[in-house]
């Protein structure tokens, strides 16, 4: 069967615990499209051994020994039914777990146009978010939004008056850091601001939360944090809040906000 244009190549190093000598293989999953038959995609899994001691980059991968057919695909989630073995993986980028096995490295895509899920926005300019209370807002405003996209990659950024969140493309673990610059200009000194990482309506606290003392009015401040979060729906809308123990607006004079895809659900 010929093989054609391989869409991505995904590998991890696997050492197997119980072997007396450490014994170390690699698993590598292709995935590739027979001839213009989007509906005829194949999988090809080869797994390939190494003993400790020797170069991991001698390594020269066989053509794939066991296919598989795809049960279903949507974008990067696939479920693939093996036609040689009696195994099902549920996602590419999943590590595949076995008994006594550790596993080493990192996802590697190859020719691949979607590649790592990621996307990033930041504040062009000074967003006022208006506040009359002690609760947390979303850090935006109800003209422009404020914030513009940076570098997107599958991660899309709203446009029509809500560009204040980073919408996520496929379920997964999702690593996100922001970093805030504020002032207040209203309402006294030691202002204590609190911003922190909110998804769809929710307000996250504890885990990515900071919080920063401004002693003056129109003192600025920065601060920063990050989190690892679940976005189990794939449809998870990431936007930050932020709170005035002095019930003052917070002017966000600089600001930014990263996600990155890191694992499955």
């Amino acid at each position: 069967m010929a093989r054609g244009d391989a869409p991505f190549t995904w590998s991890k190093w696997i050492e197997d615990t119980g072997h007396p000598t450490r014994f170390f293989y690699q698993l590598i999953l292709d995935l590739w499209k027979r001839g213009d038959d989007e509906d005829s995609s194949l999988v090809g899994l080869t797994a390939q051994t190494k003993e400790l001691g020797q170069r991991l980059e001698d390594l020269e991968k066989d053509e794939p020994a066991a296919m598989a057919q795809i049960k279903s695909l949507n974008d990067r989630i696939a479920a693939l039914e093996m036609l040689e073995q009696n195994d099902v993986l549920s996602r590419l980028s999943d590590k595949v777990s076995r008994s006594g096995d550790t596993m080493y490295g990192d996802l590697f895509w190859e020719n691949e146009d979607s590649g790592t899920v990621f996307g990033c926005m930041f504040l062009a300019s000074e967003l006022i978010v208006a506040i009359s209370d002690t609760n947390k807002h979303e850090l935006a405003d109800t003209g422009g939004d404020g914030w513009t996209a940076g570098a997107l990659n599958e991660v899309t950024f709203p446009t029509g008056g809500t560009e204040h969140y980073l919408a996520v493309p496929v379920p997964g673990k999702y690593k996100v850091v922001w970093s805030l610059s504020v002032h207040v200009a209203a309402g006294g000194g030691n202002s204590e601001i609190h911003a922190g990482i909110r998804i769809d309506t929710t307000n996250q606290e504890g885990a990515g939360e900071a919080h920063r003392t401004i002693a003056n009015l129109n003192d600025s401040g920065a601060m920063c944090d990050n989190a690892i979060i679940d976005c189990p729906n794939g449809t998870e809308e990431i936007a930050m809040w932020v709170e005035n123990s002095n019930s003052n607006d917070v002017h966000c004079e600089h600001g930014g906000l990263l996600i990155e895809q890191i694992g499955g659900t």
